[in-house]
C-alpha cells in the first residue's frame, strides 16, 4: 500500500511559496515534491480562487465571511479579516495587497479596517442623549397643554 506524505504546515508554506512567489512552474513543483498532477491543478484553481492549494491548505475564511464587498461588515469579522492576513503574509512572505485582491477587497476598505482594527462600528444617526426626551414625556406634556391652553 502506497502512503502518501503528510506535510507540515512549514512545508506546505515553502511549497507554495515555490510557485506563487519564485514563478517556478507547478509540474516542476509537483515533480520536486513527489505530488501527483491533480495537486498541481488544484494550486491553479487556487490562483483563480477556487478549491484547495496544494498540501490541502484552504484559502482564508472567506467561505464564512460571506460577502464582503457593499455590506455592512460587523467589527469581528473586520479584526478576523484584518488578522488572518496578517498572520499569513507574515509566515509565507506573501504581500498584502495579493491575499486582499483574494478576498475580494479593495485596499482602502482593508487599510481602514486595520486602522479600525477592535473599534466597534458607528452609524450616522444621532445617538440618544440622556438628557433628550422620552416618548411618554413629550405626550404628557402635550396633554398638559390641551387641559391648560393658557399656561
Amino acid at each position: 500500500m502506497n502512503k502518501r506524505k503528510q506535510y507540515t504546515g512549514e512545508e506546505k508554506i515553502v511549497i507554495l511559496r515555490k510557485h506563487l512567489l519564485e514563478g517556478i512552474a507547478v509540474s516542476d513543483v509537483c515533480d520536486e515534491y513527489g505530488l501527483q498532477p491533480t495537486v498541481g491543478r488544484e494550486t491553479r484553481q487556487k490562483e483563480r480562487g477556487v478549491g484547495r492549494v496544494a498540501g490541502g491548505v484552504r484559502r482564508p475564511k472567506k467561505s464564512t465571511w460571506g460577502a464582503l464587498k457593499e455590506v455592512w461588515v460587523p467589527r469581528e469579522i473586520r479584526d478576523q479579516v484584518v488578522d488572518v492576513v496578517e498572520k499569513w503574509s507574515e509566515k509565507t512572505g506573501m504581500d498584502v495587497g495579493q491575499m486582499i485582491e483574494w478576498l475580494g477587497i479593495g485596499t482602502s476598505k482593508y487599510y481602514d479596517w486595520k486602522q479600525r482594527y477592535g473599534q466597534e462600528n458607528h452609524h450616522n444617526a444621532p445617538t440618544p442623549r440622556p438628557f433628550w426626551l422620552e416618548d411618554w414625556e413629550k405626550e404628557e406634556i402635550i396633554a398638559f397643554y390641551v387641559e391648560h391652553p393658557d399656561e
